[in-house]
């Protein structure tokens, strides 16, 4: 369809724009409703939301072999919620990098005076052209950042270049199954909706993803889905946007943003923000 093409070729070519509005409009509500670490974890009967969120971050930095004396980046930190819970794990050297100006301010912000983030730094930097030497580092991942990346090749090929030969990469993201239909059109307005109220351009299949880090001369060593590996999960990625508390918090907050609004205290366009992240 046409339509579909040009629509999401122009939310390609958009990106940076769309991603930079959208979490202009929407960072200090994840900060707060959310916490520091923007992205979704499998959860075990025995640990809360947060629990979960930290250990699906320790688990890649133990795939991914993460040592103290190496080198890391974190393509697309947000606040730097899982570069604080990797490096007090690890202890490692980690480079966080991120194009929005207010994550990059919180992220310095709530690093400071933390003993195990004395190696540790923040950047302001768009990932699809990174201000870093070939050959930097040891370690490269990212944590439901790289479906933001407008080209998935271009964007491998700076996370190549930058990796030391021998370097590995590893990450978690949003894919679309292998049911996901494009001509079924209530598929591909669910995928459209997703995209649009989340600020990236659009949702690939996990072969784009594969196919991709092939292309640049990446070895995948392993890839899987979390949702298909029961044992990983007791409790759905998704069960805390289904939590009661936070449907209350939701409506409460909702409430509270729309007569903010409508009282001039907040800027118009505020209240439309918080009905996207819904």
């Amino acid at each position: 369809d046409e339509d579909k093409g040009s629509t999401e070729e122009s939310r390609k070519e958009n990106y940076s724009k769309i991603s930079l509005s959208y979490y202009y409009m929407t960072g200090a509500f994840y900060y707060h409703w959310w916490g520091m670490s923007w992205h979704f974890a499998p959860r075990h009967n025995l640990e809360n939301f947060q629990g979960s969120i930290q250990r699906h971050e320790m688990w890649l930095a133990y795939k991914l072999n993460i040592q103290e004396n190496m080198t890391v980046l974190d393509a697309g930190c947000g606040i730097g919620g899982p570069m604080r819970c990797i490096a007090r794990f690890t202890r490692a050297s980690i480079w966080g990098i991120n194009n929005d100006p207010y994550q990059v301010a919180k992220a310095v912000q709530l690093s400071e005076g933390l003993s195990f983030m004395k190696k540790c730094k923040v950047v302001r930097a768009d990932f699809m052209k990174m201000p870093f030497k070939s050959s930097s580092f040891d370690v490269v991942y990212q944590i439901e950042a790289s479906v933001h990346a407008p080209d998935k090749v271009a964007f491998y090929e700076e996370v190549f270049r930058v990796l030391k030969p021998g370097g590995i990469y590893g990450g978690f993201e949003w894919v679309m199954t292998d049911n996901y239909d494009e001509n079924n059109a209530d598929h591909y307005q669910i995928k459209r909706d997703v995209a649009k109220s989340n600020g990236v351009p659009t949702i690939d299949k996990a072969e784009v993803f594969l196919s991709a880090l092939k292309e640049v001369g990446f070895e995948i060593i392993e890839n899987y889905d979390l949702v298909e590996r029961k044992e990983e999960s007791d409790i759905p990625w998704y069960n805390q946007l289904n939590v009661p508390f936070y449907a209350l918090k939701r409506l409460f907050w909702g409430n509270v943003i729309w007569l903010s609004e409508y009282a001039g205290f907040v800027k118009t366009g505020t209240y439309n923000s918080w009905n996207l992240m819904q």
